[in-house]
């Protein structure tokens, strides 16, 4: 669907079925060391990983789990896990790296020459929709292998958040880059008071970080999509009172 990752369920499963790694989150603030460990249910993994998120963030400084390197650095431990994540202003080579990994990620269709994706990137960023503190870049031995945007969209009138596009680059999906760039999207986003955050995405990969079907939050899709496939996640600044219809940003509007 429009905007959404293409490792999806497949990413889960993978993850679920005994993948190990360790994944550094970095921001302008913040970083965390967590590892994945074959043994531990990703459910668990990821509310430890949030938690991490939440309490590095709270503190303004480096935070890292029982075993991990104990301070981010911007190697991995083999050949195949992210080395870090950052958040925050993005560089002119960041920009064209992304552009290009979206393209990857998603493919170019016969008769254009970038994918819809990597022309709404565009849009949004011309637009000044991209909220910089909720986007996050991927990196494995500087190269760019993930990245996820929330640009600013409204909810009733008033600004809320809209996810995507997110994508990992083919040859690393099923890394759990791809949950790692979820997580830390909610958890910042939880930090920034934000009330909902709010997707297009297969509904079995995204229920298990709590998205759920927009309709049954009284919350108005802006498309023609199935209900299933527009969804939302609230947070602990959400109120019922603050349903309504959602609109993502303009170059969303501008799409061919």
């Amino acid at each position: 669907v429009l905007g959404v990752a293409a490792d999806g369920v497949v990413l889960l499963g993978a993850l679920a079925s005994g993948a190990a790694g360790e994944v550094v989150l970095a921001g302008a603030a913040v970083s965390v060391v967590v590892e994945f460990e074959p043994e531990v249910s990703l459910l668990d993994q990821s509310y430890r990983l949030e938690q991490r998120l939440r309490d590095a963030i709270d503190g303004g400084g480096p935070a890292a789990d029982s075993g991990s390197a104990g301070e981010a650095d911007d190697t991995a431990t083999d050949e195949t896990t992210p080395g870090s994540l950052g958040s925050g202003d993005e560089s002119t080579d960041d920009t064209a790296a992304t552009e290009a990994l979206h393209d990857a990620a998603f493919g170019v269709p016969d008769g254009r020459s970038e994918s819809v994706e990597r022309e709404l990137l565009r849009g949004l960023r011309a637009d000044g929709s991209v909220i910089d503190e909720l986007t996050f870049v991927a990196e494995l031995d500087g190269e760019v292998v993930g990245h996820v945007v929330c640009s600013r969209g409204s909810l009733a009138g008033a600004p809320s958040v809209g996810l995507g596009p997110i994508g990992v680059r083919p040859d690393l999906q099923r890394q759990g880059i791809g949950a790692a760039l979820v997580m830390a999207v909610v958890a910042s986003a939880e930090q920034a008071a934000e009330p909902a955050i709010v997707l297009l995405g297969d509904p079995e990969y995204y229920g298990f970080f709590g998205f759920r079907p927009a309709a049954g939050l009284g919350i108005g899709s802006p498309g023609p999509w199935p209900d299933e496939y527009f969804q939302a996640l609230t947070l602990r600044a959400w109120r019922p009172e603050m349903a309504g219809p959602f609109a993502y940003a303009p170059a969303f509007d501008r799409l061919a």
